[in-house]
């Protein structure tokens, strides 16, 4: 499955857990699960506790009715049981291939991204209760051109309103310097599943995206009540001429100010 220009980072098959002391340059790991192929392959988001104590996470592939990836829950004592296989009709309406963490909201239901599968084969959001009962909220490119975003990455967190926020790669309502993929978006949605596109990226007319294009790290809201994060390419600094990235911050209402772009030092001193 084509993922246009998502990002795609390393991936491991052992879940672990790290134990270790301050005072002591001994450490501990205790390899809870060894992934077998029914359980699903390269887990690449973290894992979120349940309010039960449990530990929740995805796998991308493999496993599953049809390889598309696998929520589980694994307690800390290393019992695990597949909650949800993905893809399990054709063309994989409950999405296929999560990648990001899943969340619990304050509803007790366990929320997460797929960055395929749903109506497009281009991602969806999805709630699943904490017995394995899968909804599936948004199927992502359900508007004209693919406005709404195409392909989350990176897990949703849970504003002060309630509502759930989170980032698309590639979509938004003017691909500019991204080509026919998209530069990326920053989405708001209800736990119903109301969605709201509220930034688009590389906005500007001359394509040069200087507030950013990519955003692949995730948000998290501040103690100011704004969401903060990353893209992963662009903002044209003059010493890097094809983009190195920035840091933005966007309200709730989806005013987006770039606080900074990568690579304005010499050298690229400050990153990239």
């Amino acid at each position: 499955m084509g993922k246009g220009r998502l990002l795609r980072i390393a991936s491991t098959v052992l879940i672990v857990i790290s134990i270790a002391t301050v005072f002591s340059p001994a450490q501990t790991v205790t390899t809870l699960v060894a992934l077998s192929s029914k359980m699903g392959a390269a887990p690449k988001g973290a894992l979120a506790q349940g309010t039960n104590g449990n530990l929740y996470g995805t796998t991308e592939y493999d496993g599953g009715t049809n390889g598309g990836g696998t929520v589980i829950r694994v307690s800390t004592t290393g019992s695990v049981k597949v909650l949800h296989s993905f893809c399990t009709q054709p063309s994989c309406p409950d999405g296929a291939e999560p990648v990001s963490a899943l969340i619990q909201a304050a509803d007790g239901n366990f929320y997460g991204t797929t960055s395929q599968g749903g109506t497009s084969n281009t991602g969806t959001v999805f709630k699943m209760t904490g017995s394995g009962k899968l909804t599936t909220l948004y199927s992502f490119c359900s508007l004209a051109g693919c406005a709404d975003g195409t392909y989350p990455s990176s897990g949703l967190i849970q504003g002060t309103d309630g509502s759930l926020y989170g980032e698309t790669v590639n979509g938004g309502a003017y691909g500019g310097g991204c080509g026919s993929y998209g530069c990326g978006t920053l989405f708001k949605i209800t736990t119903s599943g109301i969605l709201t596109t509220l930034y688009t990226f590389c906005v500007q007319p001359d394509d040069n995206c200087t507030d950013g294009e990519l955003p692949t790290g995730g948000l998290i809201q501040a103690s100011d009540g704004n969401f903060y994060g990353t893209t992963a390419s662009d903002g044209n600094s003059e010493t890097c001429p094809n983009g190195c990235g920035t840091v933005f911050s966007v309200t709730s209402a989806g005013v987006l100010t770039t606080l900074y772009t990568f690579c304005s030092e010499a050298n690229c001193a400050d990153g990239e």
